[in-house]
């Protein structure tokens, strides 16, 4: 099991309210800050605080203008931590967003790259690995008309790592293995068009992008150059309340990226694989590739909405269910397909923060060759599926 609260996405917008806004005296804030604690067979036990404080104009009842969300997150053994902050503004102009942070191992599980190797069960060869890893991603999104955005952002993240003595990371020795620091530069295209946001009813929005940069490892330089894209959409099924939705992701990169950097997709906000969206039935140390392609649909079905309207109470509770399947690539190998089946309920808090304690059932194999069964993943994520 594995804890998948990190990565939470604060930079979608409803370009239903693109009016300027005048000044902080025309927003109105409010937030949830939740103290959390969980288990799995990975990290062991771990207690936390994670939440979002949000800002919107005056009058209106859904959305947000401003956001900031944070998490702070240790293992009662000191395996994992996991400690950022996120901020998105929006303008009628042009969005700003932004993320800084420390990700750190004293445990590292490493389940080889892409392919039918992630897939397998290897035990004490996966353990015993060390990785300390600060990180930085912001940029800027100016918008350019019929909901439509360019956007630019720079990545870097540099990592201490030290490999277990003749386990499979020092085995396979890939590119950071021994330490490293990451840098790229994405330029992308962003379009939205849904009905409000979070938890949209209909609509769809999409996002294409590439990156150059490189690693420094070793004293050499290690370039890359990747591409990412991914088309989401959300449609009413028989009446509103109930509604499906469904993911398209593809997701490249041709050079050498360093193996701590190969959980992470491109685009703007650089998400997590196997954490709380894409291939969240594996974990995000058994989602390791040079690319991956990944299709989803969700079930969304709204069970009752209490309060509403403004700042008061006003919770929303739904059910979310959700299947997908994905390919984990090992340079231009494919590997086997990874299905995912999961779900759980869904809250909606003010029209602008959701909460989603999930399961995610993935199928992986005990040994090479062995029947592959289906593993537990819990998490808890302030974003949806998609």
């Amino acid at each position: 099991m594995v804890l998948c609260f990190s990565g939470l996405v604060v930079g979608s917008r409803a370009r239903a309210s693109d009016a300027p806004i005048a000044g902080p005296a025309d927003l109105e804030w409010a937030g949830l800050v939740l103290p959390l604690a969980a288990a799995n067979s990975i990290d062991g036990f771990g207690v936390g605080i994670g939440g979002e404080v949000y800002a919107r104009p005056v009058g209106e009842t859904s959305g947000y203008a401003v956001k900031v969300t944070g998490l702070l997150w240790l293992t009662t053994n000191l395996n994992y931590t996991s400690d950022w902050l996120r901020v998105d503004a929006r303008g009628a102009r042009a969005d700003v967003f932004g993320q800084a942070g420390f990700r750190g191992w004293a445990n590292l599980l490493y389940a080889g790259v892409g392919g039918a190797d992630v897939l397998v069960d290897w035990d004490e060869l996966e353990l015993g690995n060390r990785l300390s890893s600060p990180f930085a991603n912001g940029g800027v999104a100016w918008n350019v008309g019929g909901g439509a955005q360019v956007y630019g952002g720079v990545y870097l993240r540099p990592a201490a790592s030290r490999p277990a003595p003749d386990l499979l990371l020092a085995q396979d020795d890939p590119l950071g293995a021994g330490g490293a620091v990451y840098n790229d530069v994405t330029i992308g295209l962003a379009w939205e068009q849904v009905d409000r946001w979070p938890a949209p009813s209909k609509g769809a929005k999409a996002e294409i992008d590439a990156r150059g940069g490189g690693t420094v490892a070793g004293g050499r330089f290690a370039p890359l150059a990747g591409l990412h894209a991914e088309i989401m959409g959300w449609t009413p099924l028989f009446v509103e309340p109930l509604v499906v939705g469904g993911r398209l992701l593809a997701e490249h990169s041709v050079g050498e990226r360093p193996f701590f950097e190969q959980d992470i997709t491109g685009g703007r906000w650089r998400d997590e694989l196997g954490s709380e969206q894409a291939l969240a039935g594996y974990g995000r140390n058994r989602s390791r590739g040079d690319g991956v392609v990944a299709g989803m649909v969700e079930v969304r079905p709204q069970l009752f909405r209490v309060g509403g309207g403004d700042r008061g109470f006003d919770l929303a509770v739904m059910l979310s269910g959700m299947a997908e399947v994905g390919w984990l690539f090992d340079r231009w190998d494919p590997g086997p397909i990874l299905p995912t089946v999961g779900g759980g309920p869904e809250l909606l808090w003010q029209q602008a923060i959701q909460v989603r304690p999930f399961i995610a059932f993935g199928w992986r194999s005990d040994a090479p060759g062995a029947p592959r069964v289906p593993v537990p993943q819990y998490g808890i994520s302030f974003v949806d599926p998609l």
